[in-house]
């Protein structure tokens, strides 16, 4: 049985209906508030500001996410190259459209915004298993002339979570 995401939310809502606890971690419905400690940050911020800021993220920030990488990833990231966006499907889309009509290979199962924006994007793809004990094996098979391969980490939606050694090796091979 091949389910799809309007077939998850309809047995939550199903499930829901029946009485049971659902935690709904859908995009952008959480089933739960903030922490206090945030609410309350949030009451007090006043007044943000009247201005956008840069389309690729504020410099400070890029240059922190730089500095992070190379301490705890042990990646040297310059910060030219780090476009900060507001969530996963601006930065899929964003991808995508840099991509446009080319070949990526998809993790299978994904969520399904992957393939559909892949399609809009007339994108090639293949996919390949991201719960594969050989995930670097897995990705080199699958690859073909892919100019591109996405790495969702943790899985969406299965939440599988590849070793870290097998990811450093698959940054490597890449």
């Amino acid at each position: 049985m091949v389910l799809d995401v309007t077939d998850i939310f309809r047995i939550c809502s199903e499930r829901q209906r029946e009485g049971r606890r659902v935690i709904n971690a859908h995009i952008g419905t959480p089933s739960h508030s903030p922490p206090l400690s945030v609410r309350e940050l949030l009451r007090n911020v006043g007044e943000v500001g009247r201005s956008y800021l840069p389309f690729e993220g504020m410099r400070e920030t890029r240059e922190r996410i730089s500095r992070f990488a190379r301490r705890f990833l042990g990646r040297d990231l310059d910060p030219d190259r780090i476009f900060v966006t507001n969530g996963g499907a601006q930065a899929l889309t964003s991808v995508l459209m840099v991509l446009r009509r080319r070949k990526i290979l998809l993790p299978a199962p994904g969520f399904t915004q992957y393939f559909d924006n892949a399609r809009i994007m007339g994108l090639e793809f293949r996919t390949y298993d991201p719960t594969s004990e050989d995930i670097v094996g897995e990705v080199l098979r699958n690859l073909g002339s892919a100019g591109a391969v996405l790495i969702n980490y943790p899985n969406n939606p299965t939440g599988y979570v590849q070793g870290n050694d097998a990811m450093e090796e698959l940054w490597d091979e890449l």
